[in-house]
């Protein structure tokens, strides 16, 4: 794997899970 394709798989991994920190702070309200 290249270090661009892992950059991109980062990216990736981070929406996901500030996607689901936002969630969870919606059900917390």
């Amino acid at each position: 794997m290249t270090t661009q394709e892992l950059q991109e798989i980062v990216r990736e991994a981070i929406k996901e899970t500030v996607e689901i920190i936002a969630n969870q702070n919606t059900d917390k309200k």
